[in-house]
């Protein structure tokens, strides 16, 4: 999240201050059973499924088409999945009513049959396939794998949502966060090297990191810099 944020939105209550990734503090701010980080440690699969069994309800769909609005009712307050698969809801529970919760969770990274990373914002131009590259090395090549492991072992991490939050606020501002960026993307760098991928791909990936991540800067701050490095043209003059 720190190494892509670059959505910088005004943060909520402080005009002076902008939030690096805009779109994740906002989310954040909405329903914490839904979008918080998943706990650290255990077997995935389980706890997967403990956070979706205890996440509440939105709503109940009715027999009407998806686009309608009388398609669905408000859940009961404080009606969890878990607690409507044990008979606390206003019917029985249907396979399209738990696809539809499932569907409704949106952690930052959300299991889809797939990986979903949904904390990683926009990028501009190639760079979109930045992080699919660097996540890739890092799930796709073994000894990247292990070298990644052992730095999250070395730095004790296991993240809260406080620290998420934190992230989105501050990108790689935060220098800790800006230190293990850059180990990070050195730990990619020699991955995707190892698995081949084509120049054009590393490449992007080598400028992207020379250009942010090992300057300890998000796209954000790069973005924010250079408003601040160009003036405004003053009214009425053609900038050649």
């Amino acid at each position: 999240m720190a190494m892509f944020a670059n959505s910088p939105a005004p943060r909520a209550g402080e005009s002076a201050s902008a939030d690096s990734s805009g779109r994740q503090s906002l989310r954040f701010r909405t329903d914490p059973f839904r979008t918080g980080p998943l706990a650290c440690g255990g077997d995935p699969r389980d706890i997967w499924t403990q956070y979706a069994l205890d996440a509440q309800v939105v709503g109940v769909r009715r027999a009407a088409p998806l686009d309608s609005p009388a398609a669905w009712d408000p859940a009961p307050a404080g009606l969890t999945l878990r607690r409507w698969l044990r008979g606390a809801g206003p019917r029985t529970v249907r396979p399209l009513d738990v696809f539809l919760h499932l569907k409704s969770l949106v952690p930052p990274v959300r299991a889809c049959g797939h990986l979903e990373l949904r904390m990683i914002d926009a990028q501009e131009g190639d760079d979109w396939m930045v992080p699919l590259a660097v996540v890739a090395a890092l799930l796709d090549d073994e000894p990247t794998s292990d070298a990644a492991a052992s730095v999250v072992a070395a730095h004790s991490l296991a993240p809260t949502r406080r620290d998420w939050v934190d992230a989105a606020r501050h990108g790689l501002a935060d220098p800790q966060l800006a230190a293990l960026a850059r180990e990070t993307m050195t730990l990619a760098l020699s991955g995707l090297r190892r698995l081949g991928v084509p120049p054009g791909v590393y490449g992007v990936v080598e400028r992207f990191a020379e250009h942010h991540t090992m300057r300890g800067l998000a796209p954000a701050h790069t973005r924010q810099s250079e408003r601040d490095a160009c003036p405004a043209v003053p009214e009425g003059v053609t900038a050649s």
